[in-house]
C-alpha cells in the first residue's frame, strides 16, 4: 500500500484505488505490505494479510503496486497463479541479473 519501495507512508498511493476498485467490482482483496501493514485514509480501512506460501498459492491474481526490497521475487513467481506487475514483466524477476 505504500507509494514507494520501502517507505511506510501511504498518502497519494494508487494501490488503495486500486484496492477499492477491484473491491467494488465484487472481488475479495487482501493486500500484504510490511511498511504499511494497516491503511486508514478517508473511511478505507484494511489491513495485510501474511505473505505465506498457501497465500500466494491460492489467490487467483497477484498485483505488485509497490516494489518492496523485502519481498521474495523468485517466491511470488514460482508460486503465484498470476502475476501483474505493472513495472516489469514477471519474467524479469527471474533473470539472475534481475535486481
Amino acid at each position: 500500500m505504500a507509494y514507494k519501495a520501502d517507505l511506510d507512508d501511504h498518502r497519494g498511493s494508487s494501490a488503495i484505488a486500486v484496492y477499492q476498485q477491484l473491491e467494488d467490482a465484487g472481488a475479495l482483496v487482501s493486500f500484504y505490505d510490511s511498511w504499511t501493514p494497516t491503511v486508514s485514509e478517508d473511511g478505507f480501512n484494511a489491513t495485510s494479510v501474511e505473505l505465506t506460501d498457501d497465500a500466494l498459492r491460492n489467490t487467483d491474481l497477484e498485483i505488485i503496486t509497490t516494489d518492496h526490497s523485502n519481498v521474495e521475487d523468485r517466491r511470488v513467481v514460482e508460486l503465484a497463479p498470476l502475476i501483474l506487475d505493472p513495472q516489469r514483466h514477471p519474467r524479469d524477476r527471474e533473470r539472475e541479473d534481475c535486481p
